[in-house]
Formats: C-alpha cells, structure tokens, sequence
C-alpha cells in the first residue's frame, strides 16, 4: 500500500500546478516519495548481503534489474527529445555522456543512475565491514565518488547531495536489521512519525540555516515513511492489490512517457488546461492508470518485460 500511495505521489509530482494548492501539494509529496523509494530499495539490496557475496552476481542482477531499463528508458527519452526538437525547429545540443550515463533525458530517470551509485556504494562498506575484498571494495568506492563528482562538476541533473548518500547508506543498514528482526517494535511508529512530522516541519517552519537546508535536503520524509511501514504488522491484501503494487516501478519509469504525451495532445488542440487541485490529481490519476495498464501489457510481452521493467 504504502509503494502504491508513493508511486501515486511521484506522478502527482511530475504533473504541473498552476496554483498555490496544486504546487504545495507537490512540494509536500516531494518531502516522501522518492526518498521513500530509494530507502525501501537500498534497504532490501543491503538485507540481500552475505558474508559470502558474489560480486559478480550482484553486479549482473543490478545490471538486470536497473541498468538495463534505464538504458532502454534513455534511448525512448532521449528520442521523443529529438522528435521534439524537430518538430518545432529547436537548437537542443545532446550530450551523449549526460544522457545515458547519467539520466539526462528526462527528469525522473535520474533515480536509477543514483540508486546504483548507492547500491555500490553500501556494497564497498559491506566488503570492508566484514573484512573481505578490500581492494574491490576502495575501488567500488572510489568509482561512485568519482562518477559523482564528475557529474557535479558537469552540472549533471539529479545528482544526490552527499549528506543524503551518506544518510541513505547507513540507514540502509540500520532497517535492514529491522527489516530481519521478528515482530514489530512500536518505537519504530514513533520514531517514524517524528521524521515525517521533521520533514513536514522543513516546508511550514522557516529554520535558520544551516537546519533548514539539512531539513529539506535529507530524506527523513523517506526513511520516516519506511519506519511506519516497518512498524505495522503484516497484512494478506488481496491479489488484485499485489498485482497493483507490483506495477510501482514500471508505472514510475513510464509515467513521463505519457505525461508528455497528454500535454503534447493539449497543445496541439490548443487547449490550455489550468491546472488547479482537482485538475492535477485528475491528470495524476489518469496518468497513472495508464502507466499502470502499460506496465501489465509489457510484463507479458518477454522482451519489453526485460528491457523496460528488467524483470526476467
């Protein structure tokens, strides 16, 4: 439920406002979802870990899962930004290094590039941790700081503030104990609805800086959310609702796609849509439920199963 409702807010996001309701409403989602997902996603890659781990393997399933689509999702992007450019006789330079290896091509896809970063990341702590491959593990380390800060110094969109990497990263390894202990604890409710609350606080209380600027630039949105979800006890939901929550990441990696869409068909009837509250969560939930029917149609089609959801 709690992926279905941040999916359902990453959407949101990316649909436009055009009053103070409308964008607040995004500002306020934009303090949890994405966060939520890259704690959600970090925290389950370091829970995988062993002592034994096969680098190798670990490599070819993120290769799989995350690299793969986001190749493929960058060529789609980076091809309706060349249409676009085209059609209306525009001047876009395209920098082939920004677009496919860092996720230039549409605003959304930079959570791929960054969640490997992380992931590689977490795994260069794991092998130090437990004292095995110390040399593969500065090597990973070194490489992730260095794509990242060459993509700092290029002016790369989407680039993760360090202080987040750093926060992620070692809370991954935090939930992931939590994730693997019995039962549920209730100080993790408590704890959880603090940083939301934290996070909140970040858009309503004007904190002096530095603290606001940490406020706003941490995911404690994210990780709150997480702890919520962790602290609850389990539900059988049914089956229709599984498969639901099991289109999340094709809905995020598609929803652009037919966001832009929407708005191209707009602007070619000449129709201005002001969009206000109702209209934007209007437009969200359509755009959704495309993306979601999308996402279905794709997971039985093998090859766009692989490619654009990385799935087997």
């Amino acid at each position: 439920m709690f992926r279905l409702l941040a999916c359902f807010g990453v959407v949101a996001i990316h649909v436009h406002s055009s009053t103070a309701a409308a964008e607040n409403t995004g500002r306020f989602l934009s303090l949890f979802c994405v966060s939520f997902f890259f704690i959600t996603a970090l925290t389950y890659f370091v829970a995988n870990l062993n002592e034994s781990a096969d680098v190798n393997g670990i490599a070819l399933k993120i290769w799989k899962r995350i690299g793969r689509p986001l190749l493929a999702w960058s060529v789609i992007y980076a091809g309706l930004l060349l249409a676009k450019n085209i059609l209306t006789h525009g001047n876009r330079t395209f920098d082939l290094v920004k677009i496919f290896l860092y996720a230039d091509s549409a605003e959304h896809l930079y959570y791929l590039p960054q969640l490997i970063v992380m992931q590689v990341i977490a795994l260069s702590v794991f092998l130090l941790i437990n004292n095995t491959k110390h040399l593969l593990a500065v090597g990973l380390f070194a490489g992730a700081l260095g794509y990242l800060a060459w993509g700092s110094w290029h002016d790369c969109y989407g680039i993760t503030d360090y202080r987040a990497i750093a926060v992620y990263v070692a809370t991954a390894f935090g939930f992931a104990r939590v994730l693997k202990s019995p039962g549920r604890d209730w100080r993790y409710l408590v704890l959880g609805l603090v940083l939301a609350g934290l996070a909140v606080s970040g858009l309503l209380v004007v904190y002096p800086e530095p603290a606001r600027s940490f406020v706003l630039v941490l995911p404690i949105g994210g990780l709150g959310l997480l702890l919520i979800a962790l602290s609850l006890p389990s539900l059988v939901v049914p089956k229709w609702l599984a498969t639901l929550a099991a289109t999340t990441y094709g809905v995020y990696l598609s929803h652009v796609l037919f966001l832009e869409a929407l708005e191209f068909l707009l602007e070619k009837k000449h129709y201005t849509l002001q969009y206000n509250l109702p209209a934007k969560l209007l437009v969200t939930t359509l755009i959704f439920a495309i993306s979601v029917v999308f996402t279905l149609v794709a997971r039985r089609i093998p090859l766009l199963r692989a490619l654009l959801l990385g799935e087997k």
